[in-house]
């Protein structure tokens, strides 16, 4: 009716979380149990948490703005240091490369409401080189296995770019809000490079040309699923420290040799443990 005021639709963070979960899912191509399992349990935390009365939550006549209020002085940023658990699979690099590179994180991030959130950031994992020895009966990816007096001697590199975005999951225990836990369920691009290369044989040193000859190298970007698990403490309203683990489904990338069609390697799932510090400057 004309002159008649009318009441903004009200805004449910609900619907928020249900947006994100339901783009993450898309995000990716991922076929399998692996990312079904994941939808799953972002979907019952959504639940328990929503559905607790104890819990705060935004009432139906909070407006865009007040959401948006709420975004803002949430915001936060931080930076993680880490030690990475990357290991190969065997006959796929086992035996070549390093298995516990370090990872830095940048990372920022905002609540919708007092427990649920989006966060976004970047992990390098830095390069971390290797001298291996492949004596009888092991054998590099793609080649048959050494016998009695054969060795090979190898030089490797591994190295990795972690861009990655996910919903966050928080809840505090103290009235102050000194201590808490937060849960991140996203999606990482991943991106690994690798290479290995043979120097030394058990007739001698390859020469240069032979060393480029006997050289692998692998690139491979994959969008897989992470989950972050982190405690908190608080030390004033703006600076945090937390302990935390993260899980990536490396398992899903597997890269063959830029040189060689009969060279492949394949990584295991990812893990890693770490420190950080979080910054919130409203």
């Amino acid at each position: 009716m004309i002159g008649k005021e009318t009441t903004p639709m009200p805004y449910y963070p609900e619907d928020a979380v249900t947006t994100l979960i339901t783009k993450v899912s898309f995000i990716t191509e991922i076929q399998g149990n692996t990312m079904q399992k994941i939808i799953s349990i972002s979907a019952a935390l959504s639940v328990i948490l929503l559905s607790n009365p104890a819990l705060a939550k935004i009432s139906k006549s909070e407006s865009y703005n007040q959401v948006a209020d709420q975004m803002c002085s949430s915001f936060y940023v931080g930076a993680d240091l880490a030690k990475s658990n990357l290991k190969f699979k065997n006959g796929y690099g086992a035996n070549i490369f390093a298995k516990n590179p370090t990872e830095g994180s940048l990372f920022l991030g905002t609540k919708f409401t007092e427990h649920f959130g989006v966060e976004a950031g970047y992990t390098e994992q830095f390069k971390k080189k290797r001298t291996a020895t492949i004596g009888a009966g092991d054998n590099l990816p793609g080649q048959p296995q050494q016998t009695a007096g054969q060795f090979l001697i190898t030089t490797s590199d591994i190295k990795g770019h972690h861009p990655y975005i996910g919903i966050s999951i928080n809840q505090t225990f103290t009235n102050n809000d000194a201590y808490s836990v937060a849960a991140l369920i996203g999606v990482s691009i991943s991106k690994i490079i690798a290479e290995f290369k043979v120097t030394t044989s058990d007739f001698g040193a390859l020469t240069p040309a032979e060393v480029i000859n006997n050289t692998s190298s692998f690139s491979k970007t994959k969008a897989v699923p992470m989950i972050k698990l982190s405690a908190a403490r608080s030390f004033n309203k703006s600076v945090s420290a937390h302990i935390f683990g993260v899980w990536k489904n490396l398992s899903k990338i597997k890269m063959q040799a830029k040189q060689f069609q009969t060279v492949n390697i394949r990584l295991k799932d990812g893990y890693s443990l770490g420190l950080g510090l979080t910054f919130s400057p409203f």
